[in-house]
């Protein structure tokens, strides 16, 4: 089993167990959640172009465009701002306008110091910067997200965000432990940004404080800088930590799901039991909804409740892979074809349901199974299609390697010390460049352990040893193998030749560097990917964390004239 492999010792050492259910019960579900933001004090900062257009740049290695400044921190009364280190002169941050990520453009509208800043001159400023573009789903695992909406920015486009299945099946993911996240990737559009970067107020939101006890507000992401408390009225402000050496109230920090929160101090003149009103800003909250499997949690609580104190063991949902059938099927006289078509479907259903999990579905099983239906003179063999579903994914392919003609070194992307290899046999199934989406797990693993994933520029695997390449169904040129050159030495002279032959020997293949002096022979290889679009007709062998269920089925029907 794969969760119990050290790799320390590069051996399974036991003792973890995964159970796999078969069954969905999907629920709706929404969490409500607000990015994660960290202050920074003292940064420097240098001047951009002229010193009279008070542009400054941060210089902060901690920033991104996924990251990014989200506000200057103008607090002047506890030392925040941006101030001039050589000259002692602050700098007026009314209207500052972020530019990109790094970069901040004060307002010309308002009195800025009289004398200029100087390209030597020490900068330093405090800011807030957005610290993840993520967000972990408070349950697990999720199947899908069916909207994510913000308070400024509205319902959010699919094609800007992603719902990321990080770990493998084999792993944790799967399980109530998967991890799985919501990534925003950003608009196409330079012009929109989520988040907005809107920061949004309460003014006089009302608690009543008790005792000891943290009171919480009811937004997420607020600003602790801004928190401002008062009595019932409005007439009197009490002290917070900030502000004062002998606060009325300390203040407990948020987090993405959890509210900031304050607490009476022990010296406080708030009062137990009294009502408060609490002022303050936060960021754009968002609340995603999206679908989980309760088959699994439920698996799990029954497990955690009779397993032994010391065993790891884990429920997790097992993988429907759908599969798909186009086929011919001529039929007898006098059979009605909607009649033999519902029969059909309706026995290939019981046919897969009959299988378990692991269990093998051949091209023999489903032509006896069409053969067998009323009505069916025979079946055109082969079949037109028989493949794996489009976006199912594969679990667990083995790649045989154990022989020196199983793979083929890449002279051209090797050097002195790494070498590039491709493994010649093809996976069981179709897949993309890449292995599949970024949202979804794919991995090359070499000894059971996964070595790095490289989703872009094969040529330059080389640089390291230890990683992996996955070619998609389109194939792939590769010198002095697939490259035209080669190609056309082997008598493959037309484009079309040319492709048809480039395609037929690289599809769906797997590339990796190993060190000089080592050979893919040494090693086992298996993949975890998705399933691109196929044409071809072959057997089905699921894994054993796998179940085979009806996917598109397309029959074409003609009479026999014989019958």
């Amino acid at each position: 089993m794969q969760r119990d492999y050290d790799p320390t010792t590069k051996t399974h050492i036991g003792g973890d167990v995964d159970v796999w259910e078969q069954g969905v019960r999907l629920s709706s579900v929404t969490d409500t959640f607000a990015f994660t933001f960290v202050r920074k004090r003292d940064v420097q900062f240098v001047v951009i172009g002229s010193p009279g257009s008070y542009r400054f740049q941060a210089l902060d290695s901690d920033l991104t465009p996924l990251n990014p400044i989200a506000g200057m921190l103008d607090y002047s009364s506890i030392g925040l701002g941006l101030r001039n280190a050589t000259t002692g002169i602050s700098y007026n941050l009314t209207g500052v306008t972020i530019l990109n990520y790094n970069t901040i453009q004060l307002s010309l509208d308002v009195v800025q110091p009289s004398i200029l800043p100087t390209l030597t001159d020490v900068i330093l400023g405090d800011y807030r910067y957005r610290t993840g573009e993520k967000f972990v789903f408070t349950r697990q695992p999720v199947e899908s997200v069916a909207s994510v909406v913000g308070e400024s920015a509205g319902t959010l486009s699919t094609s800007i965000y992603n719902l990321v299945h990080p770990n493998s099946p084999l792993s944790l993911g799967r399980s109530t432990k998967a991890g799985d996240y919501l990534q925003i990737t950003g608009s196409a559009d330079p012009a929109t940004s989520i988040p907005t970067g809107d920061i949004l107020t309460v003014t006089n939101e009302q608690h009543v404080i008790v005792g000891a006890y943290v009171e919480y507000v009811l937004r997420l992401g607020a600003d602790s800088l801004t928190v401002v408390v008062t009595n019932a009225d409005g007439t009197v402000t009490y002290t917070g930590p900030f502000t004062s050496s002998t606060p009325d109230y300390t203040i407990i920090e948020g987090d993405q799901t959890n509210p900031l929160g304050i607490k009476r101090t022990s010296i406080s003149t708030i009062t137990d039991g009294q009502e408060i009103l609490i002022s303050y800003k936060y960021d754009e909250n968002f609340t995603v909804t999206y679908s989980v499997n309760l088959v699994t949690s439920a698996l799990q609580q029954k497990l955690d409740e009779k397993k032994h104190a010391t065993a790891d063991v884990l429920g997790k949902s097992a993988i429907s892979v759908p599969v798909d059938i186009t086929a011919t099927i001529i039929l007898k006289k006098g059979f009605q074809q909607s009649v033999v078509d519902e029969a059909i479907r309706t026995n290939f259903g019981v046919l897969i349901s009959s299988l378990r999990m692991g269990t093998p579905l051949r091209r023999s099983d489903v032509v006896r199974v069409l053969d067998a239906t009323a009505g069916v003179s025979y079946v055109v063999l082969p079949l037109t299609r028989m493949v794996r579903a489009f976006g199912s994914q594969v679990a667990k392919d083995d790649i045989n390697s154990s022989q020196i003609g199983d793979s083929f070194r890449v002279q051209l992307w090797s050097n002195a010390t790494v070498s590039v290899w491709l493994l010649t046999n093809e996976l069981t199934a179709a897949t993309t460049t890449g292995g599949g989406p970024t949202g979804e797990f794919r991995g090359v693993f070499q000894d059971d352990a996964q070595i790095v994933l490289q989703t872009s520029l094969p040529e330059r695997l080389g640089e390291a040893g230890g990683r992996s390449y996955i070619i998609g169904n389109e194939g792939l040129s590769i010198p002095g193998y697939s490259d035209d050159a080669t190609l056309n030495s082997q008598g493959y002279v037309t484009p079309a030749e040319v492709v048809a032959r480039r395609i037929a020997i690289s599809q769906n293949r797997i590339l990796l560097s190993l060190v000089v002096g080592d050979a893919p022979s040494n090693h086992t290889y298996w993949a975890t990917y998705i399933v691109g679009l196929s044409q071809s007709e072959g057997d089905i062998q699921p894994s054993e964390a796998e179940y085979l269920s009806p996917g598109v089925l397309e029959f074409s029907y003609d009479e026999d004239p014989r019958s």
